[in-house]
This record gives structure tokens, sequence and C-alpha cells, in this order.
């Protein structure tokens, strides 16, 4: 801390000041040179002014840290500051709080660092637990962020060991094998093994994974947004949604030389030549495997396709509003989805 006759203010409250402005800047919003004036309590004081050691003022206004460093450090001594302050009026009073500014912002990885030394084994496996319950499980990064906070705590704990020994140290850490319904945004996940964990529901983007073993975990296709490296077992199947959605494309696909533009947008020719330029022959051999096409024999030895009466009145609706499936049309797209 800079000397305390200049600066005026004593190192102690120089350290209180210094971590309210970190945790304010992080979880509330820019704070301006008067909201400092504030916080110091001295209009005049240096502390203020400047120059100091750890802050600038910005153009716009904003007194922000110099370093990402000690930024990081004053953010994670205000959030344990905050944790620590709730948990002593209940655990009602810390899942709140959770919820409402872990879960509101995702933190940067010198912070959950810093967290990951300070924090005990304990704290943290109560407020994954908490974190669990509704509504705070379904903010955005709560989980993610008391994640991330086990996983550094991983580092150091489970260098060198087995996936399976550093599956069951996560474990530990965090009193629980549930880790659904989880953001992994800018997580690194490696060397572990995932039998007999849930990861149902897990948002991989942006998340790395390596050298992990997914066989025996409950898994979905979500997961698999993620950037995985050598990583086995992370092969689950599409949801029906997905596979609709695939349908759709695939059949607008189809349907394409089929259409007669010239005679309105949802208008179908009556035959199509099997040799036709564009078509679809695998996607056509699936109309007619469900009778919504035939192929008839032509001249020269050349087949031709026709829709059935109740295919082109199907896939005329369908072109007019793709996102509706009709009834009678959501087997044939689950077919098509799963080409």
């Amino acid at each position: 801390m800079r000397d305390e006759p200049r600066i005026r203010v004593p190192a102690e409250q120089q350290l209180e000041i210094l971590t309210d402005l970190a945790y304010q800047s992080t979880f509330v919003g820019s704070v301006s040179k008067t909201d400092f004036v504030y916080l110091v309590g001295a209009e005049d004081s240096p502390f203020v002014e400047g120059p100091h050691a750890l802050l600038r003022l910005r153009e716009d206004g904003n007194i922000v840290f110099r370093d990402a460093t000690f930024e990081s450090l004053f953010v994670a001594h205000g959030i344990i500051k905050q944790w620590r302050d709730r948990a002593k009026a209940g655990e009602l009073g810390l899942k709140t709080w959770l919820g409402e500014r872990l879960g509101a912002v995702k933190l940067e990885s010198l912070t959950v660092d810093y967290l990951a030394e300070f924090l005990t084994d304990e704290e943290l496996r109560t407020a994954w637990r908490l974190a669990g319950e509704a509504p705070t499980r379904y903010q955005p990064f709560a989980r993610r962020n008391l994640l991330a906070v086990a996983v550094a705590k991983l580092r150091s704990l489970g260098e060198g060991k087995s996936p399976q020994d550093r599956a069951r140290i996560l474990e530990q850490l965090l009193g629980s094998r549930i880790l659904s319904d989880t953001v992994l945004l800018d997580l690194v996940i490696e060397v572990l093994d995932f039998r007999g964990w849930s990861l149902r529901n897990c948002d991989g983007r942006g998340a790395y994974i390596a050298f992990c073993h997914f066989e025996g975990a409950e898994i979905d296709s979500r997961l698999e947004r993620a950037d995985v490296i050598s990583s086995t077992g992370l092969e689950p199947k599409l949801p029906v949604e997905e596979i609709l959605r695939k349908g759709i494309r695939r059949l607008t696909r189809v349907l394409g030389p089929w259409r007669n533009h010239a005679m309105g947008p949802t208008a179908l020719k009556h035959r199509l030549n099997e040799d036709t330029r564009g078509l679809d022959t695998e996607g056509m051999k699936v109309l007619r495997a469900r009778d919504f096409a035939t192929l008839q024999p032509g001249e020269r030895a050349v087949e031709y396709w026709e829709l059935t009466e109740e295919a082109r009145r199907s896939f005329r609706e369908f072109l007019e509003n793709p996102s509706v499936t009709a009834p009678g049309l959501r087997e044939l797209l689950l077919e098509l989805g799963r080409l």
C-alpha cells in the first residue's frame, strides 16, 4: 500500500476500499470517480486524485485497476468476504447470493485460481449443494463458477493421478457426481473418468475436454458442443427435436427439384425423371418406402418419379409453413433426419 500520510487512508482501509471497488466493478457495474469518493470518504484524498500504484482513471470517468492480476486478487477477496457474511446468516441467504452474484457473471480464470486457494473444501461442497437447488440451479454461471473452482483445486490435488482417482477427488470436492444443467464455458476438463456421473443438459460450448472417459455416464448432445480431444464414449443420441430439424432440412432439399415456382410458392411438378439434375435419390427412396412417392417405368428405359396425391397435399402444407409438423409427416421427417 502507498504511504498512509500521503494517501491519508490507513493501509487496512485501503485494502477494504480496493476490495469493495473490485467487487462492485465485477458484480454491480462500473465505478465512477464520484462513486469512489464515496468509498474513500474524502474528496480531496490522493487516493482519489492519484496517482495510485494500482488504479487509474479512464477517459470515460470510471476508476479501474491498472493490472488484471491485482484486480482478480481483490475480486476474490470480495467474493470470500460476501460469501462468508452470507453464510453466517444461514443457507438461504447464501443460496440467494450465489444465484444473484455468482450466477450472473462468468469469473475470470485468475479469480477462480485465487478462490481455489481461499475457499475450504467444505465451503465449496455446501455451495455446490445449494447451487443444485432451484432457482439458483438455473442461473447461468452459478454452477459453472463453482465447478471452475473445483477443477482449479483438482489441478494440484489430482496431479499425476489416474482418471478414476481424479474423478473421485472431484466428487469429494463437490460432494456429488451430478453436473447436470451446468454451463461449461471456458472450462478445461482433463483426464477424468465420468462413469456413474450425470452430465445431462451440460452446455459444452466454449469448453475444452481432453483425455476423458464418458462410458457409463448420463450425457446428451449438448456436451458435444465442446472442443473434445482424445476422449471416449461421447456419442450421445440426438434428441428428437434435433432429428426433426434435420428432417425438415432434408425434406426441403428433396422437394427442391419438384417445386414449380412459375405456378406458385407451393406448387409441385407432376413427375420427374429419375436422372433429373439435383434429385435427392436417397431421400426419394425414403419417400417411396413410406408411400409418398412411386417410381414408374418411362420411355427409353428411363423411369420417372411421381408423388402420391396425399403426399402432394402434405408437402404443400409443409412448404407453406415448415415449422408446423403435420402428424402424417412426423415419421417421415424422423427417418429423413437420421440419414
